[in-house]
């Protein structure tokens, strides 16, 4: 049985690679992270991008479990 496994092509992880980058510049200041803490629907759309990641990241290490025999490797305990 072939399992399938969404994965980020090159293009949307540059594109992910970028937002972070632009996110660390916004956040590295007090006086920023606090505006952006004041913006709930931001916090709430970065929380739901949040999930959808770890989401990603617990479907592939479930997949390499399966192809190493079921050995299961946790590399994220908890981000949010």
């Amino acid at each position: 049985m072939h399992i399938h496994t969404p994965t980020f092509s090159p293009l949307q992880e540059d594109v992910f690679m970028s937002a972070i980058a632009v996110l660390r510049q916004l956040l590295e200041y007090p006086g920023h992270a606090l505006e952006v803490a004041r913006m709930p629907n931001i916090i709430k759309q970065w929380e739901g991008i949040a999930q959808i990641i770890l989401r990603k990241i617990d479907m592939e290490q479930k997949y390499i479990a399966r192809l190493e025999g079921g050995r299961v490797v946790h590399m994220i305990n908890t981000c949010v």
